[in-house]
């Protein structure tokens, strides 16, 4: 698995946001929330938050030999007598900054008279050749005053490609050759060799 981990809100700061105004706290319904009450955009309460996750070089080839498989998840809660749209978008982009691939996208309509929350995620989805950089977008909108919040975002990319063994080397305490017969008793000290630093 490769160390490209990150969960929300310790790699997400206000300047990285759409909203400048939006920070993370202890919400009405949960810990570490991005949260909103009665926000008002032209008419529109909307919460939204946008993350960048570039690939280093060893990540990139790895993409480009169809190795990485990234699942991404967001749970997302409104309170109000609205019809309440929520989205996760995940996007990939090469280094001109072109989108690669298809976007992924999960997407929840639902209409309530109390809070209600959704779990949307995407699964199980190859990165695209020539991915530089992976945006992932949440979006939740109420039609009229409510409480909105953003929990538990996650994104995690996979490393799908086991290493091979590709040589064996030994060595002995006695000074005969390993694949030889020995003593009893003799140590053998036996290295794999494989494709790839495990």
């Amino acid at each position: 698995v490769l160390a490209m981990v990150w969960c929300l809100p310790q790699t997400v700061h206000a300047a990285d946001q759409n909203r400048p105004d939006v920070q993370f706290t202890t919400g009405k319904y949960g810990q570490n929330c991005l949260t909103g009450g009665n926000w008002n955009e032209s008419g529109k309460y909307t919460l939204n938050l946008t993350q960048n996750v570039y690939l280093d070089a060893a990540a990139q080839q790895r993409a480009n030999q169809g190795e990485l498989k990234l699942e991404a998840s967001v749970k997302v809660g409104a309170n109000g007598s609205r019809t309440n749209t929520r989205k996760l978008e995940v996007k990939c982009f090469d280094k001109n900054g072109n989108q690669v691939g298809s976007t992924w996208k999960t997407e929840s309509e639902s209409y309530s008279v109390s809070h209600h929350w959704n779990t949307l995620s995407v699964n199980d989805k190859t990165i695209p050749k020539n991915t530089y950089r992976i945006q992932y977008y949440v979006y939740n909108h109420i039609g009229t005053k409510g409480d909105l919040e953003i929990q538990n975002c996650s994104m995690v990319i996979r490393d799908t490609a086991s290493p091979k063994l590709t040589n064996i080397t030994a060595s002995t305490n006695d000074g005969i050759d390993w694949n030889k017969p020995h003593a009893a008793g003799t140590e053998v000290i036996y290295t794999l060799h494989f494709s790839e630093r495990i």
